[in-house]
C-alpha cells in the first residue's frame, strides 16, 4: 500500500470520525438542549404557579382584611351608637324628674324596694331635692308596715331611691342609673341585634 493511500485511508477514516464525533455532539447538544428547554418550562410553569397562588394568595389577604376592617369599623359604630342610646337615655331619665309622672314613679320604686328590703323598719335615702317627695309619700302612707324613715343622705342620683333594712344589713338601690345599669346587658344585646340586621348582619 503507498504512502499515499495510507494518508488517504487515514484521513477518510478521521473524517468519518469526526463526523460521527460531530453527529453524536449534535446529538447530545440536541437532547441537552430539549432537556433545559423542558426544565425551564418546568421552571418557567413553577414560577407562573408559584406566582399566582402568591398573588390569589396576596388578593385572599387583602380581602380578608377588609374584612376584618369593615367588621371593625362596624364594631365600633355600633359602640358609638349604644353609647349614643345610653346617653340619650341619661338625658331622658334627667327629665323625667321635672314630670307630673315622677312623683307616682318614685312612689312606686319605693314601694318595689321596700318589699325586696322586707322588716319591720326601712330607711329611705334619695337625692336632697326628692326629700319632700319622699316625706309626702310616707305621709301619704299612713302608718303601714314596715315604718319608713328618711336619712339626710343627699344621693347624686338623677332619680329614685336607695332602700335599706333597719340594720343597715339589706339594701335595694332602685335609682335610676343602677335599674338602667342592671339592664344594660340585655339592652346592649337588643341594641347590637337589632344595628346588625340594619347592617346586612356584618
Amino acid at each position: 500500500m503507498s504512502r499515499e493511500t495510507i494518508i488517504r485511508r487515514i484521513r477518510q477514516d478521521a473524517e468519518a470520525e469526526v463526523l460521527a464525533l460531530m453527529e453524536s455532539a449534535q446529538e447530545e447538544a440536541g437532547t441537552a438542549r430539549a432537556a433545559a428547554a423542558a426544565e425551564a418550562e418546568q421552571v418557567r410553569e413553577r414560577a407562573v404557579i408559584a406566582g399566582k397562588k402568591a398573588v390569589d394568595l396576596e388578593i385572599a389577604r387583602i380581602y380578608a382584611q377588609a374584612n376584618l376592617d369593615a367588621r371593625e369599623i362596624l364594631r365600633h359604630a355600633r359602640e358609638e351608637m349604644i353609647r349614643e342610646c345610653f346617653h340619650a337615655a341619661d338625658q331622658e331619665l334627667a327629665r323625667v324628674r321635672e314630670t307630673a309622672a315622677y312623683p307616682a314613679i318614685l312612689g312606686r320604686l319605693i314601694s318595689n324596694a321596700t318589699e325586696q328590703v322586707g322588716g319591720n323598719q326601712v330607711v329611705l335615702s334619695a337625692a336632697r331635692r326628692d326629700h319632700a317627695l319622699v316625706r309626702e309619700y310616707i305621709r301619704a302612707r299612713g302608718a303601714s308596715s314596715p315604718e319608713i324613715r328618711i336619712s339626710g343622705e343627699d344621693v347624686a342620683t338623677l332619680g329614685g331611691v336607695i332602700v335599706r333594712s333597719g340594720t343597715g344589713h339589706v339594701a335595694v338601690n332602685n335609682t335610676f342609673e343602677e335599674r338602667l345599669g342592671q339592664m344594660r346587658n340585655e339592652l346592649v344585646f337588643e341594641l347590637a341585634r337589632f344595628l346588625s340586621s340594619g347592617s346586612g348582619g356584618a
